[in-house]
């Protein structure tokens, strides 16, 4: 049987795409290698899926946006890891290198490219990231969550994370049956959209709206004393969840960010949806994503920087009791979800390595 390494991380974003597809592959006998950071999120989640023959893990380091000392270093350790990596395809007989984004990645798929084995990667945003965007005219292959490459090797196959969260949930009997919304701002939480959510507690309360509000760990720690104050049943306020789709599908409205791996989650659970991106990334790949969304009629979004107690009020108001907006919405979603995502992804892996 053929062997498969792939990469990817410092966050989870790079890394639940690929869930569904290594437990498939792993199904139908693949032998599987996995190539992480040290320092990033993957780590204890990867060990967890129980589906890797090998793990490695290397000291690796994001370019900085400034200029800085620190990039020498990060440049250093990226060459070094590309000779690490040379060895570990070499001494395990890769047939395939599969890069998911991150900066770990880009020196795996690098090493994969200079032993002339097939390569390739995954872009979930609507922007190239940076080792994406390195590497996306070298790789054998290229999978897109949605159509930003016209290249002869480049194909949209959608982002697995929503076949995933799409068929385990599409027989729930849950889908909106709460009359509360869910504001969430990323795994680090929102400062800016919690301070506005908790300052509109009367308004939500007045107008029969009830909230749970996931902060985020650090601003809870930061804020415990005013969120003890302030929360309550039908205005709820908790630091994290760890199974956000369980509550996500429960929910009449969803108030987010627009990472790749949450706007999958609620496209494949058909959740009416208001976008704050977050204006703290890299080539300002959220914004790009929500207006990906956007054009296609699926939800509606708002610009932090300019935000507004009153606008969030009103667009939260309009997108809650608008029955019309609403199954709007909802409805164009089902034209645009690309529930075969892990069909295509694992098509494309098969059609490289006969």
């Amino acid at each position: 049987m053929k062997n498969i390494l792939f990469s990817g991380g410092g966050t989870l974003g790079h890394i639940y795409p690929i869930v569904c597809v290594v437990k498939q592959l792993y199904e139908e006998g693949y032998n599987l290698y996995f190539i992480g950071t040290k320092t990033g999120l993957e780590r204890d989640f990867i060990e967890s899926l129980n589906v890797f023959k090998k793990t490695f893990y290397l000291d690796s380091e994001g370019l900085k946006r400034n200029l800085t000392i620190k990039n020498i270093k990060a440049i250093l350790k990226h060459f070094k890891n590309i000779r690490k990596t040379k060895q570990i395809l070499k001494d395990l007989n890769i047939d395939l290198v599969i890069g998911m984004g991150g900066y770990v990645s880009a020196g795996v798929v690098q090493a994969g490219i200079k032993l002339k084995i097939k390569t390739m990667i995954h872009e979930q945003n609507s922007v190239y990231g940076l080792a994406n965007k390195l590497l996306h005219k070298k790789v054998t292959k290229v999978l897109l969550a949605s159509d930003i490459d016209s290249s002869p090797n480049a194909v949209v196959i959608g982002n697995p994370r929503l076949s995933e969260i799409y068929e385990k949930y599409k027989n729930s009997d849950d889908f909106n049956s709460g009359n509360f919304i869910v504001v969430v701002g990323g795994s680090r939480g929102a400062a800016k959209i919690n301070d506005l959510i908790i300052s509109l507690k009367n308004q939500f309360m007045n107008s029969r709206i009830d909230v749970i509000l996931i902060t985020g760990k650090k601003y809870s720690e930061e804020n415990i004393k005013v969120i003890r104050e302030v929360s309550e049943e039908k205005f709820k306020i908790i630091d994290f969840s760890n199974d956000l789709p369980s509550l996500l599908i429960k929910a009449k409205l969803v108030v987010s960010r627009s990472g790749a791996c949450t706007i999958a989650e609620i496209m494949a659970l058909r959740k009416v949806c208001l976008f704050i991106p977050s204006p703290n990334v890299t080539n300002n790949h959220q914004e790009k994503n929500a207006f990906d969304i956007i054009d296609k009629g699926c939800a509606l979004m708002l610009k932090e920087s300019k935000l507004t107690k009153e606008e969030l009020f009103d667009n939260i108001y309009k997108l809650y009791y608008n029955k019309e907006l609403r199954n709007r919405l909802m409805n164009n979603m089902i034209f645009n979800i690309r529930v075969d995502s892990k069909t295509r992804f694992i098509k494309e892996i098969n059609n490289l390595l006969q």
